[in-house]
């Protein structure tokens, strides 16, 4: 790069000839050999072929100089700050799993705090960093050796929070290979890291029509996920869903969408279509038990109630006199004339009252039509339904 690399800075020339998403691996394994050979390259420069709609990501991540700090006895070397880090972090995409205090937390003034994470590395697997550290700032300790009393106090003040950022940033030193002194002019030198994102770009413009069609379902479920909806069907976009034009037949070979696999290197096959499993035949349910002869038990004698046009449901008129000519409450329908009989059928057919009372009233009004009927046809009571029995009611 010689005259390109002395005309800009290093982290120009990173993102522009190195930064980037490619498909083909063969050029992305050259992007990552000038990474190796310019910049600070973590994790390999080998790049296998992608599976379809895969691409390689390289990502430059420059060091924040400002950040820097100078390390005692180390007048060449200077540490790399906290932003920097958290910054390989993030395009790395770091996952923290594990964060937790080890010891028992009984002295204000020491914590020892542990954590663990994984980040994904281009071939699909993950990487696993942990790391521990603990912060002591008790009387005579030599983390506050040198330091004045206000600055103690801001340090005790923050003890957990340092002990947590600390942990991580030794984590993710040992995870990605930085040292804890670089020299100077490695400085001007940015990270690059690589690793294997889904683009859903294809050669194939069938393939290219189902990814988006696949992506834009996902990204309407995170949006009714977020923001409510109408609800939209699970599982793969069915086939009308899919772009105009798209024919799932054509080339032979390809068959149906359901019934074909897609291999790593974009080729399609067709995959044997399985058989519905035989329908179970239903076991009968085996037969009731038969019902047992219900026995007739003669009813307790009304209970007393205060509330008014309350039938009591023992063949009686339920009723208070309101006018002249009316019955007494409690005289037999028997002797109830047909015309009061009828308007107390023709109340409890309106009025049913609640479920308490439903059931007795209907069967008084019933009994009243019964009386009414039996009298015009010339009889006493209704024809062998024990009409005259004494103990009926």
């Amino acid at each position: 790069m010689g005259q390109t690399a002395q005309a800009q800075s290093m982290d120009d020339w990173a993102a522009k000839n190195i930064a980037g998403s490619f498909a083909d691996s063969n050029e992305a394994a050259s992007k990552l050999k000038a990474a190796a050979e310019h910049c600070h390259l973590i994790g390999g420069v080998t790049v296998c072929p992608m599976p379809e709609g895969y691409e390689v990501q390289i990502v430059v991540v420059p060091i924040n100089k400002e950040r820097t700090y100078a390390i005692k006895g180390q007048p060449n070397n200077k540490g790399i700050g906290k932003s920097t880090l958290m910054t390989l972090a993030t395009a790395a995409g770091v996952e923290w799993t594990v964060s937790r205090r080890v010891d028992d937390g009984r002295d204000p003034r020491f914590c020892h705090w542990h954590v663990e994470g994984r980040y994904p590395l281009i071939d699909g697997t993950f990487r696993t960093i942990e790391g521990d550290r603990d912060i002591d700032l008790r009387e005579g300790a030599d983390q506050i050796a040198g330091k004045s009393a206000n600055e103690v106090g801001q340090l005790r003040q923050n003890l957990v929070r340092n002990a947590i950022t600390k942990s991580k940033l030794r984590a993710l030193r040992e995870g990605f290979g930085v040292d804890q002194g670089m020299p100077i002019p490695e400085l001007e030198k940015p990270f690059v890291f690589a690793k294997a994102v889904f683009t859903g770009r294809s050669s194939d413009p069938r393939i290219r029509r189902m990814f988006a069609a696949v992506i834009a379902q996902k990204q309407l479920l995170a949006s009714q996920a977020l923001f409510g909806g109408p609800s939209l069907p699970s599982g793969p976009p069915p086939v009308a869903a899919l772009p105009t034009g798209f024919d799932i037949d054509e080339p032979p070979g390809m068959g149906d969408i359901a019934d074909s696999s897609i291999t790593e290197d974009g080729e399609v096959i067709d995959m044997p279509t399985q058989e519905a499993p035989p329908t179970a035949t239903p076991i009968p349910a085996p037969p009731a038990p038969p019902t047992p002869p219900q026995t007739t038990q003669r009813q307790p004698p009304p209970r007393r109630s205060s509330e008014p046009r309350r039938s009591s449901g023992d063949g009686v008129w339920p009723w208070e006199p309101r006018r002249d000519g009316d019955p007494g409450k409690g005289t037999p329908l028997s002797e109830v004339d047909d015309r009061h009989l009828e308007r107390l059928a023709k109340y409890y057919d309106e009025n049913p009252g609640d479920e308490r009372w439903a059931a007795k009233n209907a069967a008084l009004a019933s009994e009243a039509r019964d009386i009414v009927a039996s009298r015009q046809s010339g009889g006493s009571g209704p024809i062998g339904d024990g009409w005259d029995d004494p103990n009926r009611y």
